[in-house]
């Protein structure tokens, strides 16, 4: 080892050369993965949330791209309020359907300096929270996770009691609002007052229902302050959803469904499932990366290899003296691959820790780090390290020893 090291200090430009290549390698190639990881790992989180047969449905023109309050065959636009509201007309009374989720709309709001009440109102670090009510139907749908506390699910098996109405909390508000608290909510979101308890902390690992819709999934709403009741706050609708009977065909229901529409309208299924296939669509993106970091590492090798040959020109005469106390070729050839693997260790570790404290300093948290990124990173290093190192090696064995004793 100390023989290693004495030779890679004599070649310490060269050495510095190779070293900065794998580890800018290294860290788009960890990086790229880690994120790749996250949205993988999203989308099945997501699936384990959502009820099989669950869809998002609208009430539509069939031509969709709206110009001013036209769409693109002149017909009067359907405001998104009205689609929602004909949607959930068409599935009430069905038998087909097993559940309806409602959601009224997400809320932002901001507290006043003058906000008095009996009890006290959600405390938040920030001035601004969002709010996002559920019936109870749909936190059944999609089964929020909680890190402390219970669940809407929980909840709902042992407690009917309508006064107080259940909510979860992100990790942000749990600071200043301890599970169990009763609290209300500014009167400008709702003007009823109504007691809530909060009943859980929400996992950030895990996406929010509205994240699904977000392909991006670029991080939690309202700077991680939000919260999601697990009651209605009113009745003007964001979204509707159906649960229908497992062995109920959407296809056949979309079709029923758009002949009562009539000719120009049709209702609109999005699944969840469906939907939840978009949390990969940024992973294509990363793919890309992840050959950008592999095509470095590549090109560093055929470098690594170059520089190699050169330097074992060089290095005859000092390779001569080996020969001359001793030293057979398979004493070279392990001395160059100790070097190499040396340097290759070396440059590894110090990418995978920059990658690592550069992933570490996102605000919004869309890196995962196993030993899935880390074993594929060091792996394909360690891949083009062997490879690096066999047309050395072959030429070492071509050396004839009494020309290596003569400097030759």
């Amino acid at each position: 080892m100390g023989i290693i090291l004495v030779s890679i200090r004599k070649n310490i430009w060269r050495n510095l050369a190779i070293t900065f290549q794998i580890i800018l390698g290294t860290i788009v190639l960890s990086q790229a993965l880690s994120n790749y990881r996250y949205f993988i790992a999203t989308k099945y989180k997501a699936e384990t949330l959502i009820e099989s047969n669950v869809y998002d449905l609208s009430y539509t023109n069939k031509s969709h791209n709206e110009i001013g309050n036209h769409d693109m065959n002149g017909q009067d636009t359907i405001s998104p309020q009205e689609g929602v509201n004909v949607a959930l007309k068409f599935i009430k009374g069905d038998n087909r359907v097993e559940k309806i989720g409602l959601e009224s709309g997400g809320y932002v709001f901001k507290y006043a300096d003058d906000e008095k009440s009996s009890k006290p109102i959600l405390k938040s670090k920030i001035q601004s929270i969002d709010v996002t009510a559920y019936n109870k139907e749909l936190t059944e749908m999609y089964n929020f996770k909680v890190k402390k506390g219970i669940s809407f699910s929980d909840y709902f098996k042992v407690n009917n009691d309508d006064k107080l109405i259940p909510i979860l909390i992100s990790e942000e508000l749990a600071g200043d609002n301890p599970v169990g608290s009763i609290v209300k909510l500014p009167q400008k979101v709702d003007p009823r007052q109504k007691d809530y308890k909060i009943i859980g902390i929400l996992d950030s690992s895990y996406p929010l229902l509205s994240q699904i819709y977000d392909m991006a999934m670029p991080g939690r709403p309202n700077d991680g302050y939000f919260c999601i009741i697990g009651s209605l706050i009113n009745d003007d609708y964001a979204h509707v959803y159906a649960k229908f009977k497992d062995d109920v065909s959407r296809d056949e229901v979309k079709k029923d469904y758009d002949k009562r529409a009539g000719a120009d309208k049709e209702i609109q299924f999005f699944g969840l499932n469906d939907m939840a296939e978009t949390l990969l669509l940024p992973a294509s993106e990363k793919v890309q990366y992840i050959f950008y970091g592999t095509i470095i590492l590549i090109l560093t090798s055929f470098g690594v290899i170059g520089t190699v040959l050169a330097s074992i020109v060089k290095r005859k005469p000092e390779f001569g003296v080996r020969v001359a106390i001793g030293a057979t070729k398979s004493n070279i050839q392990r001395l160059v691959m100790g070097e190499l693997m040396i340097l290759f260790m070396f440059s590894v570790t110090i990418g995978l820790l920059i990658s690592r404290l550069m992933s570490g300093m996102s605000k919004i948290p869309t890196y995962i780090w196993d030993f899935y990124v880390i074993g594929i990173s060091a792996g394909i290093v360690f891949v083009l390290m062997i490879i690096s190192a066999i047309p050395s090696l072959l030429r070492i064995t071509k050396m004839n020893p009494v020309d290596l004793v003569h400097g030759k």
